[in-house]
């Protein structure tokens, strides 16, 4: 059986957070090291804890939903009850907030303590381990050398005192690799500063993509700049979502009114946002280890971008007084069913930006100025389509 470590002890002054439950994007490290432990395969969690408050009880209930056992004890007396010989210890130091990919990486397939150059690690705050080396606040060991914590005091710190037998124990060290170096991978948060001066970081590395279309640059922006009160609020995600479906819900009550200029520009702000939205839900799910949804959340938003689009273009370019008819459909649907197909099978750099819909509403808002609109849409969706062909005779599977 594997078997999770985690320690929560008490702050070290009256009226500051303990690092266990200092918050870091939408969770508190505990909760961090906690959907690590349960994606590592662990199925009982000791946290080692001087009381048993709501924290710990949030974080009963997400290890029993996870099929994980949960426990608490106060020091390392209790340990032998729970851990056999057969078992594997997996611990983490109390305040760690290690990049998933990389800690799984290192711990998941035999009994290791990570370390870090001594220069690194006692500068970040980490314990001492010999003459070169720093700890990395990780190890996996087994479950026999539990029984050696008998022969330290009472109070003696679980993690280092169990660490130290490991090594002793011939359990191999290895040092982190240098990615681990990067601010928000790898890191030990002490006080609410610390978590402040790795959060920028955190969401950075969570924000970063290959992909650069005018929706996602602001998405990213918007996020890394605001997005850490949201993200501790836990309500980031359906709190844009509800301002982006404002927004498009106001852009169709101004194209009812003929409205097209204003219409498109309340299109790209709610495109925009539930760009952003994508994102933070995006980084709430990354920061859970949860998998993707079997339905992308994006792909239910990009349905309702294209309605409102269709609609907006449509009763923009009815002439006032004319009726309206279906074949007035035709064009706006042509260039956003072409967009979206062509972005799809051309691989090339400008293919995602015919897929962007900020992009694409605020071209058609300077069209509209003028009140062009109309016969844009019809020219869009001809050049949307020839480019499509360009790209595919011309190789447009390639990276471009």
């Amino acid at each position: 059986m594997r078997i999770a470590i985690l320690t929560m002890n008490d702050a070290a002054r009256p009226g500051e957070t303990a690092a266990a439950h200092l918050r870091v994007g939408p969770l508190t490290i505990a909760r961090h090291q906690l959907a690590l432990m349960l994606v590592l395969g662990c199925e009982r969690i000791i946290c080692l804890s001087q009381r048993f408050d709501a924290d710990l009880v949030a974080l009963q209930h997400v290890a029993e939903a996870g099929q994980a056992s949960f426990h608490v004890l106060t020091g390392h007396r209790g340990l032998p009850a729970l851990i056999t010989a057969h078992d594997e210890v997996f611990a983490l130091a109390e305040g760690l907030l290690p990049w998933p990919e990389l800690a799984r990486s290192l711990l998941d397939h035999a009994p290791v303590v990570l370390a870090q150059p001594i220069e690194v690690g006692i500068a970040n705050g980490f314990e001492r381990l010999d003459i070169n080396h720093a700890a990395a606040g990780a190890f996996r060991a087994p479950g026999r050398l539990v029984e050696r914590m008998a022969e330290l005091p009472a109070d003696y710190d679980v993690f280092s005192g169990l660490q130290r037998i490991a090594l002793q124990a011939g359990v191999p060290m290895v040092e982190l690799p240098a990615e681990a170096a990067e601010t928000g991978r790898w890191a030990l948060v002490r006080n609410e500063a610390g978590a402040q001066a790795i959060e920028a970081g955190w969401i950075r590395l969570h924000t970063a993509s290959a992909t650069r279309t005018p929706s996602l640059i602001l998405a990213r922006r918007m996020v890394r700049m605001g997005g850490a009160a949201l993200l501790h609020a836990g309500s980031g995600s359906v709190a844009v979502t509800v301002a982006a479906l404002v927004l498009l819900a106001l852009a169709l009550v101004a194209a009812w009114f003929a409205l097209s200029l204003p219409a498109l520009v309340l299109v790209a702000g709610g495109a925009a946002l539930l760009a952003v939205s994508g994102l933070f839900g995006a980084v709430e799910r990354a920061a859970r280890l949860l998998p993707p949804p079997r339905m992308p959340a994006g792909v239910l938003a990009n349905g309702v971008i294209d309605a409102v689009l269709v609609l907006v273009i449509t009763w923009g370019t009815v002439p006032t007084g004319a009726p309206w008819a279906p074949g007035r459909l035709f064009a706006p649907l042509v260039l956003l069913g072409a967009s979206r197909l062509v972005a799809r099978t051309v691989q090339r750099r400008w293919g995602p930006l015919l897929a962007d819909r900020v992009a694409l509403a605020a071209v058609l808002a300077l069209t509209a100025i003028p009140g062009w609109l109309g016969g844009a849409v019809a020219v869009l969706g001809l050049a949307v389509i020839a480019a499509g062909l360009f790209a595919t005779r011309t190789g447009g599977r390639s990276s471009g």
